[in-house]
């Protein structure tokens, strides 16, 4: 591909991406409005609880609890994320100290998560510079996919900030820069939970590669990265709001966020034991179907997440191409383990298979197979995103769903997807297990 068809094309995603700025997005879209407005008018510190001095005499951490817009709110994201929303908030009370909930303001909340998309698309770009054409070969398989612009800025999903910090990781990680990996990753972590998938391969990685000086110091990166990012609450004396802050999207006690998994055919299955053939799709709750069935879906669901890492992690210590200064093996590890999660976990959303479409072109010149990756890890994400869209207030509601003929053929696409992803999973291990990482 020649440079300047590629400036075309990609001049082309930037089009679509400004026009599409604007548009409301999901009901998340109200969440995260909320939070930017509350941490700008009412200070970063204060969007978790309160002062440690309260919390130490009352023995918990009460949530600041507020309303905007009429409805109750409470934040449930990691600091990392609320500092890019308060640096939103600002922006947008500079514009306008009233804040009303408008296009402009959806043009703000989508903005960190545009730049994010054009920082990925920029370090895609980079990783081909030793071979024509291919970094931007790469960066367009993910500037130009439908997925990824479906999810931001259409959907208006902040998934591309946390993204860009992990592919930022993962390329240090593929150049043997362990160091600013760490650091990447402690970022990434602190900004979105599924931050967390990439520790399995960086700890397999630096363990396996490097010497126990270097070990050291990504340890006191990623530790300098969270006092960077906790410093805004300890230095107002709210740390410990803030740290349980951090842990509060793993409380989630759902068998499955309509992440289309293991977890969503079972609750399925249950409800069409409890209610009669075809039931209606819906959210069941990990305690409903444990009371059910007399299993305890959180301790199984940890156990076949366990399993499932430490064959990722053995396909990564096993794989010859590494040591003979192929990449291709960190980013298919990182690939198969954020669908071990996706597929195994509790509590997934719709949205959490994204960093492997992220990651994804990484492959490409690098991995025989990386195109089928790219097509089909692409393919569930959009998917699972448009079946989401049934509940997505803003876009539709559920009661318009409710009133569609042949609604049965509508929710047998859920269960059919879940198990498309499983195929997804096993072609995953089979093909990690057997590839050649050599350019294609």
């Amino acid at each position: 591909m020649t440079e300047r068809r590629a400036l075309v094309l990609f001049g082309l995603g930037l089009v679509l991406r400004l026009l599409a700025l604007p548009l409301w997005g999901t009901f998340d879209t109200d969440e995260w409005k909320a939070w930017s407005t509350f941490a700008a008018k009412q200070g970063l510190a204060r969007v978790y609880g309160p002062p440690d001095r309260r919390i130490q005499k009352l023995g918990r951490v009460p949530r600041a609890n507020f309303e905007w817009q009429g409805v109750g709110r409470a934040v449930d994201y990691p600091p990392g994320s609320m500092i890019v929303l308060w640096a939103e908030g600002k922006l947008y009370e500079a514009v306008d100290p009233a804040m009303p909930s408008d296009r402009r303001f959806n043009t703000i909340i989508n903005l960190a998560p545009f730049l994010a998309s054009l920082a990925i698309a920029g370090l895609l770009w980079r990783t081909g510079r030793d071979r024509p054409g291919l970094g931007e070969t790469r960066a367009l398989a993910f500037w130009l996919n439908p997925a990824v612009f479906l999810a931001a800025p259409v959907l208006g999903y902040q998934d591309t900030i946390f993204g860009a910090f992990a592919v930022a990781a993962v390329i240090a990680l593929m150049d043997r820069r362990y160091v600013a990996a760490s650091a990447l990753v402690a970022v990434a972590g602190l900004v979105k939970p599924q931050g967390i998938l990439l520790v399995p391969v960086l700890l397999t990685v630096v363990l396996r590669e490097s010497r126990p000086a270097t070990w050291l110091r990504c340890a006191l990166a990623g530790l300098g990265v969270g006092v960077l990012v906790f410093l805004p609450w300890w230095s107002q004396g709210y740390l410990l709001s803030a740290l349980e802050g951090a842990f509060r999207p793993l409380g989630e006690q759902h068998l499955s966020a309509l992440g289309l998994n293991l977890w969503w055919i079972a609750g399925y299955v249950m409800r069409w034991i409890q209610d009669g053939s075809w039931p209606v799709a819906a959210i069941v709750s990990a305690g409903a179907f444990s009371t059910w069935s007399g299993l305890d879906a959180a301790t199984l669901s940890r156990l076949l997440l366990l399993a499932g890492t430490s064959a990722v992690v053995w396909l990564l210590f096993g794989h010859p191409e590494r040591s003979e200064g192929s990449p291709c093996p960190i980013p298919l590890a990182v690939i198969l383990q954020v669908h071990v999660y996706a597929f195994l976990a509790l509590s997934v959303h719709e949205n959490h298979t994204l960093l492997a479409v992220f990651l994804a072109p990484l492959l490409l010149g690098a991995w025989p197979r990386a195109k089928t990756l790219i097509i089909a890890t692409s393919a569930f994400a959009f998917v699972n995103l448009l079946l989401a869209l049934r509940f997505g207030e803003g876009i539709t509601t559920r009661e318009w769903f409710l009133s569609l003929p042949g609604l049965q053929c509508i929710d047998a696409l859920f269960v059919l997807a879940a198990i498309a992803h499983a195929l997804l999973l096993f072609w995953l291990f089979r093909s990690a297990r057997h590839s050649e990482g050599r350019p294609s």
